[in-house]
């Protein structure tokens, strides 16, 4: 019996000392988190209330990247080469300077809400909420709607 109560303490102070341990970050505040891109020790996030933060200490603390896009929802921030690329309720936005200034990627795509975005070279695909996925082969100069047998007939 004492075998088995010195074995039953041992699990369970293993299991104490074993378990992951959880602190709150400091940031970033900007309603939910939509999305975050990890890029060797740069952690980027988006934020459905508040724009693109990026923290160079593994989320201990944030800095804004968007202060004067703030009214925008971002669904989703990615890189691509050097530039990062940020979905949100307006069309899509680059940055070629890690998030010092951003630009309306193109006019095409304004207003329409981009949730998620792939970059290769200079491929781009966005899904764009209700309205499927558009494709770019120039950077984002010129945008093609890529939706064939994407949806089945009903």
């Amino acid at each position: 019996m004492k075998q088995v109560v010195n074995l039953f303490i041992l699990l369970l102070l293993l299991s104490n000392t074993t378990s992951a341990q959880w602190k709150a970050s400091e940031g970033p505040f900007g309603g939910g988190v939509q999305d975050l891109y990890v890029d060797n020790n740069t952690i980027y996030a988006c934020t459905s209330l508040g724009g693109i933060y990026v923290s160079t200490n593994e989320g201990n603390s944030w800095k804004c990247l968007t202060e004067s896009m703030k009214s925008l929802n971002f669904y989703c921030v990615t890189k691509g080469g050097n530039k990062l690329y940020a979905g949100s309720t307006n069309g899509l936005y680059v940055s070629d300077n890690v998030g010092a200034s951003w630009q309306s990627l193109s006019s095409s795509l304004a207003g329409k809400g981009i949730y998620d975005v792939y970059v290769n070279g200079n491929t781009l695909v966005v899904s764009v909420i209700n309205d499927g996925l558009y494709r770019s082969t120039d950077g984002g100069l010129t945008w093609v709607e890529n939706n064939s047998n994407l949806f089945a007939s009903r």
